[in-house]
């Protein structure tokens, strides 16, 4: 699948020995730098829109280019390697003024960065697995699924079914090569036993959820019920997209990338502490 954006620099930075590429296109004078989280399925080419959004309005972007199930990971938790190694590239470019935006896996990984990170930054993030079930049709982790398989998690993914191409199911599918199936199911535990309701209440209004309201791979209700005391108090904002699915930043671009551009607006505003 294609990268965001031709204009931007491929660079690497590392996870603990694993080098792992990154494309940015740098800010404007005192801009905001939206850095753009793979999912455990889908790299940077699903962020294309939000990335030329971002960058064209002077806003730098920064979006890793392979998906998670790629990112080899040696530690028993990922989530916090992967803090870990993200901490060490935000200071390394000096990133003071940062979004961070996630969906599915990179959406608990942004949410885990909002509150242990080292640097403040505010959260944009869609489709976070960790309340409830999540749903995966038809997908069995015992072996590499068939493309039939495959295509009904997809069809699972989308509300919008002609959104579906042979390219995605395809990248899907190099996930589960067996040079990366370890690191895949790493990856599916970390999430199992992540503590997200300690970490969610420990979020200080900085993030802002973009959800579809037809989601079936983490349905929305289970958030709003495990989470309406949060909610109520203003702990975070939730906006609900409609005939929308589990990617509304593919789905729903341009209302997706008008919230993004509300949240990098928001990055003028010094994020809390936790």
């Amino acid at each position: 699948m294609p990268l965001p954006h031709p204009d931007g620099q491929a660079r690497t930075f590392m996870m603990g020995t694993q080098s792992i590429g990154y494309q940015i296109s740098a800010a404007a004078d005192n801009m905001p730098t939206v850095i753009f989280l793979p999912g455990l399925f889908a790299g940077a080419w699903m962020w294309t829109c939000a990335y030329r959004y971002a960058s064209l309005r002077g806003y730098g972007a920064l979006a890793i280019n392979a998906a998670f199930a790629k990112i080899p990971v040696r530690s028993k938790d990922p989530i916090a390697q992967f803090r870990l190694a993200l901490d060490q590239l935000i200071k390394e470019l000096a990133l003071e003024r940062i979004l961070i935006c996630g969906n599915s896996l990179g959406g608990l990984m942004a949410i885990d960065y909002a509150v242990y990170g080292k640097t403040p930054c505010h959260t944009l993030a869609s489709g976070i697995p960790g309340i409830g079930k999540v749903n995966l049709p038809g997908l069995m982790l015992q072996r590499t699924p068939s493309k039939e398989e495959a295509l009904i998690v997809a069809q699972a993914i989308f509300h919008d079914q002609s959104m579906i191409s042979e390219a995605m199911i395809a990248d899907a599918l190099s996930c589960f090569d067996k040079r990366y199936f370890i690191h895949l199911l790493r990856y599916l535990l970390a999430v199992r036993h992540y503590r997200l309701t300690e970490t969610m209440q420990r979020i200080g209004g900085d993030l802002t959820l973009v959800w579809g309201e037809h989601d079936q791979i983490t349905p929305l209700p289970a958030w709003e019920q495990s989470f309406a005391p949060e909610l109520l108090a203003g702990a975070f904002t939730l906006i609900k997209i409609a005939d929308c699915g589990h990617s509304p930043m593919l789905e729903k671009p341009d209302e997706f990338n008008c919230h993004l551009g509300q949240a990098l607006l928001n990055c003028g505003v010094a994020p809390a502490r936790h």
